[in-house]
């Protein structure tokens, strides 16, 4: 019980320091932020879908040469 005041001002100057750290850290944190993952995450679905794409005609044209039927 002597421990309890010591750790909850650690817990409490560990969130003032996280807090004040954020805009450090993270300076262009917001809509400008999210537009750029969503940007992000929109080119790399786009590349899977196009390495997607080219490894399915891979695998057709291999398809077809081994059996000489196409798909």
């Amino acid at each position: 019980m002597r421990n309890l005041p010591a750790f909850v001002s650690g817990i409490m100057v560990g969130a003032v320091l996280g807090l004040s750290m954020t805009p450090l850290l993270f300076p262009d944190y917001g809509k400008g932020f999210k537009r750029r993952l969503k940007a992000y995450w929109d080119e790399l679905l786009d590349e899977a879908r196009q390495a997607a794409e080219a490894k399915m005609a891979e695998l057709e044209a291999e398809y077809e040469e081994l059996t000489g039927l196409r798909a």
